[in-house]
This record gives C-alpha cells, sequence and structure tokens, in this order.
C-alpha cells in the first residue's frame, strides 16, 4: 500500500500534506518551502537556498528520542519528511515559554547583531547538545557550526557563548510520527518511496523500457545536490534513503574490509570508522580527518556517501566548469583503493568494480550499492590533501589521495595517485604512479623526477580556471607525501608533512571602560531584539504574511548587451505561473523617474545582470523558477566592457564636473629629486556585501484604498519613498516605506534597495493585489551592485631613509553603466588615501570608468577601504625596495598632532594613534620575534606580522549638507516609551544606544523603551541614510534634543513631586496636568568642527598569518586590535561592530572573489558555492580587543563611530601575508593587488614550482 500524503511533525505538531493538491507546493518543494508558506514559523529563514549558510536550519530528531541532528531545511526535499519529527527554533525557546541558555548567553555576549542568521546557529548548537552527553569540546562546537555563516559579528562572541555549555537538563521533547506508508504521486513530476532492491529493480526495468521514450529517473537520497545543480528536473524520483540494504554499515571478519551502503549519509559513515582501532585501521584516522572537511555537518547529516559519488559520474563530460571533478569523497575513496558494488537490473547481477571501470559503466538504469574499503596492511602508506578558497563549507580547489607500499625504504608497488579538481572528474595518475615504483623515498633526485612527471602528466582542464595553481598544488601534495614517507624528518620539515592546518578553537580578551555613574550610558548591553532576534520571533520583510492574493515577483536579468525578445512558452506552462511583464506591460512603472537608469529595461540590454523583465507566480520559488525558464533572444550584441582596465583602454569615463583631486606641493619635482622612485599599478576588485537577508519589498494598497505603503529592507527609508512617489507618479503623501529592520545591509541596502520597492509598488498600483519580492541569491547576486572595484597608478619619490616625498597618482573607479554613488566614494578616497602619512607633496587624481555591469555602491568603509589599502601598498613596496621593516617606513612618515592633512583637516586629535601604537607596541614586539624564530625553524611553513594604523574621517556632510536624522519619542499612558528613528537599525545596535540615551535623559528605565519601525509616516527625512558609520550617533544626538523638549515640559511635574517619585509617578502625574508627552526632533545642525570630518577615529592592529607556502593555505594565529572609541555609549555593541567589521575585511583579501564570464562579462561568482565569505574555521584564534577610554569632545557624548574603520584593517592581513610570502624567499614581492586568494598565495611563493626546493633533510 502507498499514499499521496505526507505526514510529518514539527515541535510535536503533525502535518499531513498532500503536494499535488496543496497550491504553492510541488515534487521539488523543500521542508523549508512548507514551513515558510505553510506555516506560521518565520523563525527558519530562507538565505541562499543552497545549504551554504545555516539560516534555514532545524533539527531532524532520532527515531523515537529526543536527540538530533541540525540539517539545512533549504535543501531536505518535502517529500522525503514522512514519517519524520522536526523541530524549529519556535520549539525550543522564546519569550513565552522562555529561552534556553544558548540564547540567553548568546544575547548577552553581543553574538546576535541583524539576527538573520542567529536562529540557525542556536539550532546547529541546540542539536549538537541535544545529543551530547557532556559538555561539548571547543573544537566540536566549532565543527557543529560551520554550516552557519554570520556576515555582522565576526563568529567571535558567537563561539564564546557557545563554549563551555552543557547539554539542557531538559531536551525539548515532542510526540513522534506514526509510522507512514510510503509515498506515491505524480504532481508534475512522479515521486515514489521505495523500500527494498527489488522494487527498485523493478522500477527501473520498468522506465527503462518506457515507450516512447525512456523516462529520466534520479534516484534520491537527500538531494543536496539540488542546492547546486538546479536545474536538473526528471520525469521520476525514486527515493531509497529507506531501503535498509542500502544503508549498511559492516565489517567482514574475514577480509577485515568495511561495507559502507550508498545510501548512507556521510557523518554517519564518520561515526561509524572512528570506532575503529587496530589492525587494518591505521588510514582510517586520514579518511574521518577528511571526510570532515567535506562541506558542513548539517549537509553530511544527510549527504549520502554514495550520492556524492554518483554526482561525479553524473558529470564527468561537463566541459563547461559544471562538472563534479573535485569531489573530496569520491578523489578519496578511489585513491585508497576502494571498490563498488553494481547492481544491474536487466542483467539481474551485481557486481564489484573499481572507480575506473565505474566511470566506463553506464549508469542510467543501474545503481550503487555500496563501496567496499579494504583494510591497511603493514607495508601499505595512504595520505590525503585539499586545498579550498577558506578554511571550512568550501569545495576544493584540487584535491590528492595517494596509496603506495613501502618496504624497507622502497617504494614496491601498489602506486595510486588520484587527483580531483584537475579534468573533468576524479582520475588515476598512471604514469606518475609508474615513475614511482622502485625508487627510495629518501631520494631526493628520484622524488623529483617523479614530480616532473606529474607536472607534465597532471594538466588541468581550463573551464575550472587557477590552471597553473592547480596544476603546481599537486606537486606539492606530492612532496607533502613523500615527507611523510620518511622514517624521520629534521624539524624544518616537520609542518611540512601535514595535510592541512589543524583548527584551533578561538580564545578573545576584550578591555573597554564603563562609568557606572553614567548608566546606562557606558554599559554594555546587547541589542534590543537580541534574545528574540535568537528566538525566531522578530519579523523581517519575507515574515510578514500578505495573504493568498499575493503575487510574487522575480526578475529576469540579461546575459548580454544589446536587442533583446522574449520567448515565454515553456515559462506559462509552469506550475504557479501568473503574469510575466516586460518594462512595456508594467503600465504604472514610470521607468526612467528612477535612479539614473530604468528599472526595468525596454527593448535594450544596457548591461549585462540588468533586469529585462518581471515574473508573478504564487510563491517566490516558482516565480524564481520561471524567470529562469524564460528563453531571451539578443541581437545587435557586443563584446561588454567590464573591467577598470577594459574602462581605461577603450577610454570609456562618465562625465565628471570638478571632479576631486589632491594637489599640494609639487609632486613631480618631488620624486624627480629623490633618491629612489617607483611606478607601478596597484588594484582593488569588487566585494559582494553578502547581507544574509536578500533585496526584500512587499507592497500593499493602503487600508484606506488609495496610495501604496510598502515595507521594504532599507537603509534610506525617506529617500525610497521619494523614488516609489516618482516611480508610481503617485502623490508624496500617498505612498508610505516601513523598515522593520534589515538583516544585514553594509551599504547594499542603500540605493539598490529602491528597485524592489519601485517594482512591487508599481505593481500593486496596477493590479490592486499586494506584491512581494525576495531576491533569489543569485539574481541578488548578479544585479545589485558590489563594492567598486578600482586601480591605482602611482609614482612614488623617498629616500634611504624610508621618509616618503611626494605621490602622483591617478585613481580609476569601475562604476558600473552609470554612476548610482560613486562620486561619494571617490570624494572619500581622498579623505583616505593619505591615512596616517605626512607625505608633503601631493598630486592625486580621480576618473570614474564607464563598464557594461551593473553599478557598484557603497560598501562598509567605501572609499576608505582603497585608499587605506593603496597608501599603504605604496609603504610595502617602498619597504620592499629598500629592504626595510615596513614599520620603521611607517612611523617615518606619521603625522605628528597638529598637522594638517592635504584636504584640509586638522590633525588635533592625532596623539590617539600614539596611544594606540604604545598599547601594540610590545604585542608586535613579541609576535615579530616569536615570528622569526619561527620562520627560521620551518622550511615552508611561514608567518607574516603587519602592524597597520588607519585614520578614518567621520563625516557628518553628505553631497547635498548635513546628515539629517530624526528621533520621535512618544510616551504612553503607562509610562512606557515608543521611539522611532529615521536611522534604521541593521544590526548596528542603534537602537540600544538610542534607548539608552533616552533612559539616561529622562532618568526613565530602560525596559519601559520599545523601538518602533521605521516610517516615513512618522519620520520623514530625506537626510537620513543609514550609511557612513554616524547614523548611531547622530540619532542619539536627536534623541537628545527630544529629551530636552520633554524634560523642559516636564519640569514643573517633577517639581510639584517627591524626590523618591518613580518615573511612572511622574507620568501620571504628567497626564493629569496635561503636560504634552511627545517630542520630535533632529540631530543637532551645525558645521563640522574640523572641516572636512567632525572628527577622526583611529585604530591600529597587531595582525599574525600563517602560510604553508606548498598550498597558499593560511589561518590567523593572532589579531590584536586598539580602537580609539571615545567613551563608548555601549562597549559590547562598539566591540561586535570593530571585529565583524575586521572579519569582513579579512574576507576580502583572503578569500572572497568576484568573478564574470570574461566573454559575455556575466557574473559567474553568483551563489554560495563560488563566492566565499569567511566561516567559523577563518576566525582568528587568538582574539584581543582593545577599547581605548579616551574622551572626544567633538562627539556625541564624547563617543566615536565604531562601524566601518577596522574593515580597514583587513588590507593589514594583506601586507601579513606579502610579510609570509617575502620569508618564503620571494624578497621583492609586494600586496600590489587584493583579494590575495589562496591561487596567488601560493603562486606569490612559487612563480615557477622549483623542485630544487624540495628536501627530505
Amino acid at each position: 500500500m502507498t499514499t499521496t500524503t505526507v505526514t510529518f511533525t514539527i515541535n510535536g505538531d503533525q502535518h499531513v500534506v498532500d503536494v499535488s493538491s496543496t497550491a504553492g507546493l510541488e515534487v521539488t518543494s523543500t521542508l523549508n518551502d512548507y514551513i515558510r508558506q505553510q506555516t506560521t514559523l518565520k523563525g527558519t529563514k530562507r538565505s541562499c537556498g543552497e545549504g551554504g549558510c545555516g539560516a534555514c536550519m532545524v533539527m531532524l530528531k532520532s527515531t523515537g528520542g529526543s536527540s538530533g541532528v541540525a540539517i539545512n531545511s533549504c535543501l531536505r526535499p518535502l517529500l522525503t519528511c514522512n514519517g519524520q519529527d522536526f523541530v524549529t527554533i519556535e520549539g525550543i525557546g522564546g519569550e513565552g515559554k522562555g529561552y534556553q541558555p544558548i540564547q540567553q548567553k548568546c544575547a548577552s555576549s553581543g553574538g546576535s547583531q541583524c539576527g538573520f542568521c542567529s536562529p540557525g546557529f542556536v539550532m546547529s548548537m541546540y542539536s549538537l547538545l541535544s545529543s551530547s552527553s557532556s559538555t561539548p569540546q571547543h573544537l566540536r562546537v566549532d565543527e557543529a557550526l560551520q554550516g552557519n555563516i554570520c556576515r555582522c559579528t565576526g563568529f567571535r562572541p558567537i563561539l564564546q557563548s557557545f563554549y563551555d555549555t552543557p547539554p539542557p537538563s531538559k531536551v525539548v521533547s515532542s510526540k513522534s510520527s506514526s509510522p507512514c506508508l510510503p509515498l506515491q504521486l505524480t504532481a508534475g513530476a512522479t515521486w515514489i518511496d521505495v523500500t527494498t532492491e527489488q522494487q527498485l529493480s523493478a522500477l527501473l526495468l520498468q522506465y527503462s523500457k518506457q515507450t516512447p521514450a525512456p523516462k529520466d529517473v534520479m534516484l534520491v537520497g537527500a538531494r543536496t545536490s539540488f542546492g547546486i545543480w538546479k536545474d536538473r528536473r526528471p520525469d521520476v524520483y525514486l527515493h531509497i534513503a529507506n531501503i535498509a540494504s542500502l544503508r549498511t554499515l559492516s565489517r567482514d571478519t574475514t577480509t577485515n574490509s568495511w561495507e559502507i551502503g550508498t545510501a548512507v549519509p556521510i557523518q554517519q559513515a564518520i561515526n561509524y570508522l572512528s570506532k575503529f582501532t587496530g589492525d587494518g585501521c591505521k588510514h582510517i584516522p586520514q579518511i574521518v580527518d577528511h571526510l570532515q572537511k567535506v562541506a558542513a555537518e548539517s549537509i553530511r547529516n544527510v549527504a549520502t556517501i554514495g550520492g556524492n559519488v554518483m554526482l561525479t559520474h553524473l558529470h564527468q563530460h561537463a566541459t563547461d566548469g559544471t562538472s563534479f571533478a573535485y569531489s573530496d569523497v569520491t578523489t578519496l575513496l578511489f585513491g585508497y583503493g576502494a571498490t563498488l558494488k553494481i547492481h544491474d537490473p536487466v542483467a539481474g547481477a551485481t557486481k564489484e568494480v573499481s572507480f575506473e571501470e565505474f566511470y566506463n559503466t553506464d549508469m542510467t538504469y543501474c545503481y550503487l550499492v555500496s563501496i567496499v574499503l579494504p583494510p591497511s596492511t603493514a607495508v601499505s602508506q595512504f595520505k590525503s590533501f585539499r586545498i579550498a578558497a577558506r578554511n571550512g563549507l568550501s569545495h576544493p580547489y584540487a584535491v590528492a589521495s595517494i596509496k603506495c607500499d613501502v618496504q624497507n625504504g622502497v617504494v614496491t608497488g601498489g602506486v595510486n595517485v588520484v587527483l580531483g579538481g584537475i579534468t573533468t572528474r576524479p582520475a588515476q595518475y598512471l604514469q606518475t604512479a609508474s615513475a614511482m615504483v622502485g625508487i627510495q623515498v629518501s631520494d631526493i633526485e628520484k622524488f623529483r623526477a617523479v614530480c616532473g612527471v606529474l607536472q607534465g602528466e597532471a594538466v588541468p582542464t581550463p573551464a575550472e580556471g587557477r590552471v597553473q595553481f592547480r596544476n603546481n598544488v599537486v606537486v606539492s601534495f606530492l612532496y607533502k607525501f613523500f615527507l611523510s614517507l620518511q622514517t624521520s624528518l629534521p624539524a624544518k620539515l616537520q609542518n611540512e608533512s601535514l595535510s592541512w592546518f589543524p583548527r584551533i578553537p578561538v580564545t578573545a580578551t576584550s578591555q573597554s571602560s564603563t562609568d557606572p555613574s553614567m548608566y546606562p550610558i557606558t554599559k554594555p548591553e546587547p541589542n534590543l531584539d537580541a534574545l528574540r532576534q535568537l528566538g525566531g520571533e522578530v519579523q523581517y520583510i519575507d515574515d510578514m504574511e500578505t495573504g493568498s492574493q499575493t503575487m510574487h515577483l522575480a526578475v529576469v536579468l540579461s546575459t548580454a548587451v544589446g536587442s533583446f525578445t522574449f520567448d515565454t512558452t515553456v515559462a506559462k506552462s509552469m506550475p504557479g505561473f501568473i503574469g510575466f511583464y516586460e518594462a512595456s506591460n508594467l503600465t504604472d512603472l514610470h521607468n526612467d523617474a528612477v535612479l539614473q537608469g530604468p528599472v526595468v529595461a525596454s527593448s535594450k540590454s544596457e548591461y549585462v545582470d540588468q533586469i529585462i523583465a518581471v515574473v508573478a507566480a504564487n510563491t517566490a520559488i516558482m516565480a524564481t523558477d520561471i524567470a529562469r525558464a524564460v528563453k531571451v533572444t539578443y541581437s545587435g550584441t557586443k563584446q561588454p566592457i567590464i573591467s577598470v582596465d577594459d574602462a581605461v583602454k577603450h577610454r570609456s569615463f562618465h562625465l565628471q564636473i570638478d571632479p576631486p583631486h589632491i594637489h599640494k606641493g609639487d609632486a613631480p619635482k618631488a620624486i624627480a629629486a629623490s633618491q629612489h622612485k617607483v611606478t607601478s599599478k596597484s588594484y582593488c576588485a569588487q566585494q559582494y556585501h553578502f547581507h544574509m537577508e536578500t533585496q526584500s519589498s512587499m507592497a500593499k494598497v493602503n487600508t484606506s484604498g488609495r496610495g501604496i505603503h510598502v515595507y521594504i529592507a532599507t537603509q534610506a527609508p525617506s529617500l525610497c519613498a521619494a523614488q516609489v512617489q516618482a516611480a508610481t507618479g503617485l502623490l508624496s503623501g500617498d505612498v508610505t516605506v516601513e523598515t522593520p529592520r534589515c538583516g544585514g545591509g553594509y551599504g547594499g541596502k542603500l540605493f539598490n534597495s529602491f528597485k524592489g520597492a519601485c517594482i512591487t509598488a508599481a505593481v500593486t498600483k496596477q493590479f490592486k493585489k499586494p506584491s512581494k519580492l525576495v531576491m533569489d541569491i543569485e539574481e541578488n547576486m548578479r544585479n545589485m551592485g558590489t563594492r567598486f572595484d578600482w586601480r591605482f597608478d602611482y609614482s612614488v619619490g623617498f629616500q634611504d631613509d624610508g621618509s616618503i616625498t611626494g605621490v602622483e597618482a591617478t585613481f580609476y573607479t569601475n562604476c558600473g553603466y552609470f554612476d548610482l554613488d560613486a562620486s561619494q566614494s571617490s570624494g572619500l578616497v581622498m579623505s583616505a588615501f593619505d591615512n596616517c602619512y605626512n607625505i608633503p607633496n601631493w598630486k592625486v587624481e580621480h576618473r570614474l570608468c564607464k563598464t557594461e555591469v551593473p553599478p557598484g555602491t557603497s560598501m562598509r568603509g567605501p572609499g576608505y577601504v582603497p585608499g587605506v589599502y593603496f597608501i599603504e601598498s605604496i609603504v610595502d613596496r617602498v619597504s620592499a625596495e629598500l629592504n626595510m621593516d615596513p614599520d620603521v617606513v611607517r612611523q617615518k612618515n606619521f603625522y605628528k598632532p597638529g598637522d594638517v592633512t592635504p584636504y584640509g583637516m586638522t590633525l588635533s586629535q592625532f596623539a590617539n594613534m600614539d596611544v594606540l601604537f604604545a598599547d601594540l607596541k610590545q604585542t608586535h614586539a613579541d609576535v615579530k620575534k616569536k615570528a622569526e624564530e619561527f620562520n627560521a625553524a620551518n622550511a615552508f611553513t611561514k608567518k607574516g606580522v603587519c602592524m597597520m594604523p588607519v585614520k578614518y574621517g567621520m563625516n557628518w556632510h553628505n553631497l547635498d549638507g548635513l546628515y539629517s536624522f530624526t528621533v520621535d519619542i512618544n510616551i504612553q499612558s503607562d509610562s512606557s516609551i515608543a521611539m522611532t528613528t529615521s536611522g534604521v537599525e541593521i544590526g548596528q545596535g542603534l537602537s540600544v544606544k538610542v534607548a539608552q540615551v533616552i533612559s539616561h535623559q529622562l532618568n526613565a528605565p530602560e525596559s519601559f523603551i520599545i523601538a518602533d519601525a521605521t516610517s516615513t509616516k512618522v519620520v520623514n527625512d530625506l537626510g537620513s541614510l543609514t550609511a557612513y558609520s554616524t547614523t548611531s550617533e547622530l540619532c542619539c544626538a536627536a534623541a537628545i534634543n527630544a529629551c530636552t523638549e520633554i524634560n523642559t515640559a516636564l519640569a514643573p511635574v517633577r517639581k510639584s513631586l517627591p524626590p523618591s517619585a518613580t518615573w511612572t509617578d511622574v507620568v501620571t502625574q504628567a497626564i493629569k496636568m496635561g503636560v504634552k508627552l511627545h517630542a520630535k526632533a533632529t540631530s543637532k545642525d551645525k558645521p563640522p568642527v574640523h572641516k572636512p570630518d567632525q572628527y577622526n577615529s583611529y585604530c591600529a592592529a597587531v595582525i599574525e598569518v600563517q602560510m604553508d607556502t606548498l598550498t597558499g593555505e593560511v589561518k590567523i594565529p593572532l589579531i590584536s586590535i586598539a580602537y580609539d572609541v571615545g567613551r563608548s555609549i555601549n562597549p559590547l555593541v562598539d566591540r561586535g561592530q570593530v571585529e565583524g567589521a575586521f572579519m569582513q575585511g579579512l574576507g576580502y583579501v583572503l578569500t572572497e572573489e568576484i568573478s564574470r564570464n570574461p566573454t559575455t562579462g556575466v557574473r559567474t561568482a553568483k551563489n554560495t558555492w563560488e563566492y566565499h565569505v569567511p566561516s567559523v574555521a577563518d576566525t582568528p584564534e587568538t582574539w584581543s580587543t582593545l577599547l581605548t577610554n579616551i574622551s572626544n569632545p567633538d562627539g556625541v557624548l564624547s563617543s566615536k563611530a565604531t562601524g566601518e574603520p577596522t574593515v580597514c584593517l583587513g588590507a593589514g592581513v594583506a601586507f601579513a601575508v606579502a610579510d609570509a610570502i617575502r620569508a618564503s624567499g620571494q624578497k621583492t614581492y609586494t600586496a600590489s593587488s587584493i583579494p590575495i586568494p589562496v591561487s596567488d598565495r601560493m603562486l606569490g611563493c612559487n612563480p615557477t614550482l622549483d623542485f630544487s626546493k624540495f628536501v627530505f633533510q
């Protein structure tokens, strides 16, 4: 018997779902789709939809128990949930039932900033604790959180809050689902739960003989591959996860071999193999260790070992870069010598084959039964290696699995050299294996000859890129393998045989000052909504209900520059289709009134990845699928200009009237007269904001029946309202824009957010229905701007003693097709370019490049990140030319207090930088000394150190004058206080800082203060951009002004009451006396004290990196940051901002690469598979943060802003890497471009692979 309904429980409540008759669901729907569309449980988020961020995490409970494992609900097919039990964030703790200790600890440590990722982290940790009998070790916590990404905090406060947390005394329990009948249904495609191998064989035979054509059949275990290969839509899904014989885990007592069923989850295989020791098991630890590098634990908990192997077979002929050549699992097992059992239903037989035979077998209607691992022998030697973009949650660029027999120091046979990431599938390298046989493992000359064989044999396919790196790094892997074969190694080579750096959990310290007499000012407090964020109780835009009539929108993006036409035949036939709209169909969208270009292109695409149409469907997922099914034909296409170099070559520039520049002294003359001169270029690439909440907007007709209410995640609600008014032609009074919060922003939700607002408002106005546009991550990454990329052409003059005499330079900024806000960034770069250096002669110009890609936009530290990096790259180059310590060059050119910058700012507080450097001086000396000792003691593992300063101007201006922020304070009858700010809470702690100020000013309990959503109907201030770090302090300034007005009104009330009167007493009496209990005020309207900036924030850091120069792998053993925070209003928030910004800078330098197709210009790094922000494993091992208490007379309540300056310290990571590369022997290496990804790091140490450097002694 079978059923067409799926039955499962969520938090103990039973759900019975018929996918074929439930609107919005289909065979491909996921558990996340169901939770978010069909229930009210909105704490489980959707961000990437690929298993690459962890926002969607839930717990899958063990059968009949209270423990469970974390899984990615966005990858879990709904139809695989039959008979299973799940727990979401709502099921473990919240305001009503009480919060779990992990939620409370994380909140109090500052571990939740924007909050979008917070429920996912909690679920991962709770799942770990539920299955732990004792407090998990710190490393175990790190492993459990590897599948979770946080873009705000830098991970440190989350990790430290979860460390040393014992299992809960009472684990959440819920009733289990009853055993369920197997599923069999057809809803577009056919899904069948298969329960036996006999049934599976019969079905495969049936579908292979189907007429008029055989069916496309997909065997499904957990279907986690759908996160990457999203386009495959087979006719039939055969769900095999419940076939007991395919989930075997056993060891043959005769052969000592292990058999792992094809449907066994990878993590289950790891747990099983980890138990074995003794005879035949000596290679098991290496296999287990490598398998733990695969994806993340939440994915390994369900992803099957056979499914991973089958993917390499399915994609083995893909030559377009979409193969699975770099599979860790397959390469590892292939090289180890595993065999595979395959069943052929046609022949009715099962056979055991090698991997090579497997790849030559037609598996269309066969299935993989199991994988057999042989035991080790006394003479067998085995090692595996991988290298990836980051240290966790990342597919490798290259993998090696090498095995051989060694007797008496000679390779006697059994050689198997398998590499992944070279061709389109993992493969054996037989020439290399043959060359290894018979050589003494200690014979360095013969080994070098083998290296030459491998380098000639392992020629990478170009589609995957990084050809030279992949070719070189596999030779490094071979060297590491041979090092492991040596009977003894000198101390200098002990680290070099490691497969990868071991992970060391974070230890951290912090120092800051508080003043209890000022409380709640200076009191460390978490964000106002931190606990509710960790409980999944706050609402983001996509969490808001809109009703069954909602039109869910998605966009069609261009893939070429030129005229276009559409074929929507397939799209219109897909489930959930409502409508397809070209620009001409959107009659209420006044395209040309918005931004500086059309929201939706009309008939011609001006740049690649431009919005050219909109579709509407019943759900967001359906809308995205339909949009991607629209066929677009182009004519009159051209090769797009996509880079700064292209633009300069073609002289493609935007018109600039009075472009920003710096002219001071006579730079050409000073450079010509200098003892040394260098002319060179440096580059800063793009960086994606990676806000966990993608661009999200929702529009409804106002309750009055006229006008539009837009709910949107934006950093500029008032400007957004003006854009919506222009786009729709409505009166301004008929447009309301409301922003409850943003799930991250970093500048990405400034002007780019307006597109979604205009589209949803126009659709709602035209069709009189609610509409919602929540961008899928791929469209978000392709269409929304990134940090600008820059080129910097310069000449610098300098003297023997390191003093820099003059700089002549031109900045080139890649604006994209139009100048969205590049002009502002170009102005900021001129304020940043001097950083901390008093260079007497400057001549700096700037050009805005026009390219045919989406316009860039501000990102955390706009202008300052490139400006600081470029001047520091000059310092690095000068140091390399003089063979001088960069720190000597830095301090030789330091400003002194009272100096005036090239742009006219008097540095009255520069002594603060001297304080910071003094605080770090001893740390730097100790770290530098130990690094030098380490480098002398290690042949190929090197450390680099950088101590870097940053001077960051806090500007209270925008292009039109003073930034203006408004705060509305409304005291309620019960004495609670409702506050609304025109600044938006994006995780930076704005609300809690303003609440602290209001509490302090009014002498009211802070617990009485409630932060309302930012709404243009309450605070409409066109000068309010939540950007450039100053929003919190200016909202605090506005709050002080509003409180002053209220206090003036309350003065007679307080005078009439005894001194012991409470706040509630005061409010009660004020109401009786008819006193106005409402005030609205703006921030102080005065020019900056020191033009052009209000003040400077100063910070500095000592950064240590450790690099394997053979592979380019890097880790951060230490970061010590000192920050001039003034008198911090909230040290906990400020520490979070300082550390989170630094981690964004670290990611920019080490892991985050944006790539485009060089021919079409279309973004290829468009998802979490190819774009890598830092993960838990990239967190510095030792982290020290010092917030100095130096009063700031030019700030609000003596405070300083903290949101952006330390992102510039990320450049220090680049210079520490350069220091390590120079320590490897490349004495003239300089960090002339960022990022410096793993491939560039390895090639920086080994421009050409020199086998003579390989030694055994």
